[in-house]
């Protein structure tokens, strides 16, 4: 899906776009599934199987299941509207490194040659308009953009998953987690309050009849001991009791529970995310430890990136940002991720500046390059010609005290003027370039700063 936006603008994954919205149609009916689904959870659980009697099953709906529900609703909203960490239009590298000079002179103040780094190509977008593209940064083909430090894209949240939204994709599997467990334990604490609790109205209307039994029985028999006999009734209505009540229930606080529809489905349901949730956690534990995406996790692992793909630091937590790398209690608040002063751009791996939106980064002229590899063909000519460092000024002087200056057809041999080492061969500067000129009649003396113009100079 291209990038697109809404609204004037307003929302979408658009460089232009205000906030960003990920208006892929299949993410967005995920993440309103993802979002009925806790929702659905609440008031199945809060109408239908938490007990008015039960002081147990309320503080653990109210106090527990209803505070880790609204963190996972939170954690869904975050995860679906933050920026991923798309590379805006316009992005620039965050150095661009100085080639070091060629030479450097020694204690002796002799000139000594100093290798120069392999330089690597910018980074480019294709499908982002040759946008520059960060070293941790991979395309997303559903919202259309390069997205730093890129996981995934996760319908269930409806949005790629990158630098900034890591953090709460994390939370939001995590918090359904133990909403799934907790709704299962809730389910199960219904049925077994059903199973083995007991009404008042009931109680006493069964201990009537077990009265009444044992008066019958009484008179017909008044030999027997009555008081033995109510107790023994009593204590078999009670084990009748348990036994139907655990298999059929007919309290009003139960009534349907076992047939309740809504129940058996809130009972699939948590069951299917409790497993999903589990496996999509432990999958995150090796994002968490390493601070990379799944892209470049796959990638180091065939051995492709280098160390381009790592974590820029370990001071701290890229995902779940703050000053130390251990756990803190930032990291289950679904809040914005803050890095240290200084280092938002360093692991984003870009500068930006709004002057520059939608002006596409420019590489410094590459006719320096070519510069450089002319200047250094050209050194190696003069090494060659080996001619004396004492006698450049000596050929200077000739060349311009000379007035009979001839065509190269005349025959006359080569002169090879001295020049900045640096600048030779620039395509911009040819004045300044190597000369090369012809001489016509020269004396005997003259001849350490010519070159035979037989020879070759290459």
């Amino acid at each position: 899906m291209p990038r697109s936006s809404c609204c004037s603008s307003r929302f979408g994954t658009a460089f232009d776009a205000k906030n960003w919205l990920a208006l892929d149609p299949c993410g967005l009916c995920c993440a309103s599934l993802s979002l009925s689904v806790h929702v659905f959870a609440l008031l199945v659980l809060g109408t239908r199987l938490i007990s008015p009697h039960s002081v147990f099953a309320q503080l653990a709906y109210y106090g527990i299941y209803c505070p880790i529900s609204f963190l996972a609703l939170w954690s869904l909203y975050m995860a679906w509207s933050t920026d991923p960490g798309g590379v805006p239009l316009g992005a620039r590298p965050l150095t661009l490194l100085r080639r070091s000079s060629s030479t450097a002179s020694t204690n002796n103040g002799e000139i000594a040659s100093i290798p120069k780094p392999q330089q690597r190509a910018i980074r480019r977008c294709h499908k982002c308009n040759d946008n520059f593209k960060p070293p941790r940064a991979h395309h997303d083909s559903v919202t259309g953009r390069c997205i730093v430090k890129f996981d995934h894209f996760c319908p269930w949240v409806g949005n790629a998953i990158g630098a900034f939204n890591h953090k709460f994709f994390v939370l939001f599997i995590g918090y359904t987690l133990c909403a799934s467990l907790l709704s299962l334990f809730l389910i199960f604490v219904r049925l077994v309050q059903c199973g083995y609790s007991e009404s008042s109205s009931d109680s006493s209307e069964e201990k009537s009849a077990a009265t009444g039994n044992s008066y019958q029985y009484n008179n017909s028999h008044p030999q027997s001991n009555s008081r033995d006999d109510i107790d023994s009734d009593e204590s078999v209505a009670d084990q009748d009791r348990v036994i139907f009540r655990f298999l059929e229930d007919t309290t009003d606080e139960c009534d349907g529970v076992y047939n309740d529809n809504l129940m058996v489905i809130l009972l699939v349901v948590s069951v299917l995310f409790m497993f999903f949730t589990c496996c999509m956690l432990m999958e995150q534990i090796e994002a968490i430890q390493t601070n990379t995406g799944k892209i470049a996790r796959m990638q180091m692992k065939v051995g492709k990136g280098g160390t381009e793909l790592q974590r820029v630091t370990k001071d701290f937590n890229e995902m779940f940002g703050g000053n130390s790398p251990n756990v803190a209690l930032h990291w289950f608040i679904p809040l914005p991720v803050k890095f240290p002063k200084g280092m938002r751009t360093v692991v984003v791996g870009y500068d930006y500046d709004k002057e520059w939106k939608s002006s596409i980064f420019q590489e410094p002229d590459e006719e320096e390059d070519g510069d450089k590899n002319s200047t250094k063909q050209q050194q190696t000519n003069i090494d060659k010609f080996s001619i004396p460092a004492a006698n450049i000024n000596q050929g200077k002087s000739i060349m311009e005290s000379s007035d009979d200056l001839g065509s190269e057809s005349d025959g006359g041999p080569l002169v090879a003027q001295a020049c900045d080492p640096v600048k030779l061969g620039s395509s911009h500067s040819r004045s300044k370039r190597i000369g090369v000129k012809k001489r016509g009649t020269l004396k005997a003396g003259d001849d350490p700063v010519f070159v035979d113009r037989t020879k070759s100079l290459s």
